[in-house]
């Protein structure tokens, strides 16, 4: 058995215009699907009230839930399907995403973190993918920790540089495509060789 792992490709590091960062938290996912649409409910009920009264949260995703779209205020915006999704991630100073279930959680982190955008997330998303605490990426639990890791990252702004840069590092060391499907190329090659080995000695 064999393991190839999630890419990103080299072109979606790169944007004719960047995106001034608007929001100061971000999640980004289908709001269609219920993970994501519980874990939009836990941002904004949950963990917004923890945070300094001006944080602004930006919810972007293809067809936002009835649920999603009543989380909308002054300090929330909900916005649907957008052409390119790195002007979303890039409208937000922080990635967050506390999720405990579903599937899909690696793309929305790696995605932002090679766009350099510092994230939060569970120990679960992290699992599968590997990042460093403190150093790449940070870990929360509770809606208390993941407002702490939050306001740790806006008063630090070096420590936000760090990793910022650290997390765009990480993804092209370990997630670029083109070291991955050379990967899968290298499997194919050697079961080819040994079919064909092994049809040679019938």
């Amino acid at each position: 058995m064999h393991v190839v792992q999630n890419g990103i490709d080299d072109s979606f590091y790169q944007s004719e215009e960047e995106s001034k960062a608007e929001f100061d938290l971000v999640f980004i996912g289908n709001l269609s699907y219920l993970p994501n649409v519980e874990t939009a409910e836990f941002i904004v009920r949950k963990i917004l009230p923890l945070c300094p009264s001006d944080t602004r949260i930006l919810l972007s995703g293809a067809s936002p839930d009835s649920r999603v779209l009543h989380l909308q205020q002054d300090r929330v915006k909900v916005q649907g399907w957008t052409e390119d999704i790195r002007k979303a991630y890039r409208s937000g100073r922080v990635f967050m995403a506390p999720m405990w279930a579903g599937t899909g959680q690696q793309n929305k982190i790696l995605e932002a973190m090679a766009l350099g955008i510092p994230c939060i997330t569970t120990p679960l998303v992290n699992n599968a993918i590997g990042a460093t605490p403190e150093k790449e990426i940070l870990i929360a639990n509770s809606p208390e920790s993941f407002a702490e890791c939050f306001q740790r990252l806006i008063s630090d702004p070096e420590f936000y540089q760090r990793l910022q840069l650290n997390a765009t590092n990480f993804v092209k060391q370990h997630y670029k495509w083109e070291q991955n499907v050379q990967l899968l190329s290298s499997i194919f090659s050697t079961i080819e060789k040994h079919e064909f080995s092994e049809s040679s000695h019938k």
